[in-house]
């Protein structure tokens, strides 16, 4: 064989931007799996291969002090392996952003793994998680976190989805709070 994976990030990827709109990153890859163990930080982060997917590192696509809300991290993949950070946190008074794992054949998020889109400081709103498998098993492993909490004082919690075609196991922690008076996360 001559490589092992088709994309191999052992270092930093950034497309961010100071000004207002963040960048993009896409990884694509046929025929062989896409590693990650670094960080990729961007508005948008948008991987798709019809091999595996591991993440071990860190998929960063948090707002920032000049644009609060989240970004989105899409990640689909014939089996996908979630051993590290996923984040599309909010600023203050932003909402958080979108992630999204779906795989053909398998969605794993391992122990210790966080998967986030909540909302750093004390006013904001949670954002939007999906974890499925759309032909195969969906296991969310003992200590792995989803969370989409809101802002401490003010703001709504978001929304997490968990699905599998086939078989769900769902062993790991799920957050979704939020103040009194505010709505906390809405679960399927």
């Amino acid at each position: 064989k001559v490589f092992d994976y088709a994309i191999n990030n052992t270092g930093v990827i950034e497309a961010k931007n100071i000004v207002a709109h963040n960048g993009i990153v896409e990884l694509t890859a046929e025929g062989a799996p896409i590693y990650n163990i670094g960080k990729i930080e961007a508005g948008k982060v948008k991987i798709a291969t019809d091999s595996g997917f591991i993440n071990k590192g860190i998929i960063d696509v948090s707002g920032s002090l000049v644009s609060p809300d989240g970004g989105k991290a899409l990640i689909t993949a014939m089996t996908i392996l979630q051993q590290g950070v996923i984040s599309a946190n909010a600023l203050e008074n932003g909402t958080a952003g979108e992630v999204s794992l779906v795989s053909q054949a398998s969605t794993v998020l391992d122990e210790g793994s966080s998967t986030e889109a909540r909302a750093l400081g004390l006013a904001g709103n949670g954002g939007r998680i999906l974890i499925d498998s759309t032909g195969g098993n969906t296991v969310v492993n003992r200590t792995a976190v989803i969370d989409v909490s809101s802002g401490a004082i003010s703001g709504n919690a978001g929304y997490i989805e968990v699905g599998a075609f086939d078989q769900l196991g769902f062993y790991g922690i799920l957050n979704g709070r939020a103040p009194p008076g505010y709505n906390a996360a809405t679960v399927l």
